[in-house]
Order: structure tokens, then sequence, then C-alpha cells
């Protein structure tokens, strides 16, 4: 199984070579990378992914889609998380003090 087999996305597809993380959806039979391209495969949705045909059951599809939310939420909460944490110590940073005023000149004799 994959880094989380907890999840149970790994149940409906085979892998393929578990180094390079290349599956194979148990239904269609239609071969990717990457467990989140398979959910969107079975979800039926994402950008330049095959969809996976009516073998698929219709509550797994929507289980497919409700996780794949749940993950964006969750990454784009981290994300906000992050962009706070950044901007929270942009503001502690003291300035530098402004460099000292040149020398006054010298009196010429």
């Amino acid at each position: 199984m994959g880094r989380n087999s907890l999840d149970m996305a790994w149940q409906y597809c085979t892998i393929i070579d578990k180094k390079k993380n290349h599956l194979r959806c148990n239904f269609c039979g239609h071969e990717m990378h990457g467990i989140t391209r398979f959910k969107e495969h079975i979800a039926q949705m994402g950008a330049d992914v095959k969809t996976c045909t009516d073998s698929c059951p219709q509550e797994l599809k929507q289980e497919m889609i409700e996780e794949l939310v749940q993950h964006s939420l969750k990454r784009e909460e981290k994300e906000r998380r992050l962009r706070e944490a950044l901007q929270s110590r942009l503001m502690n940073v003291t300035p530098s003090p402004p460099p000292p005023p040149p020398p006054p000149p010298s009196p010429i004799s």
C-alpha cells in the first residue's frame, strides 16, 4: 500500500510500480500516477483527468468527491496559517537603524 494505507482509496486500485506511485484503477484498468490523481479519476473531477467508467459505484464517487473537498479545505487552512505566520514575523521585524549622518566637512585652512 501507499504512504497512508489507512486511506480507503487504496483498496480500489492496484500498485503497478511502488517507487513511482504508479497505480491501476480496479474498475476500468486506467493507469495513472498518485493516489490524489486516482481519487480525481474516481470522482470524475480535476484538470486533465480521464474519468472512470460507469462500473464505479456512485457511492464511491461521492466519497471521493468529499475526500477531495476535505483535502482541499485542509490545504487552504494550512496555507492561510502559514501566510499569517509569515505576515506576523514580517510585522515584528524591527527595522534597522538609519545610517549615521556623514561627518561635517572639515574647515579649509
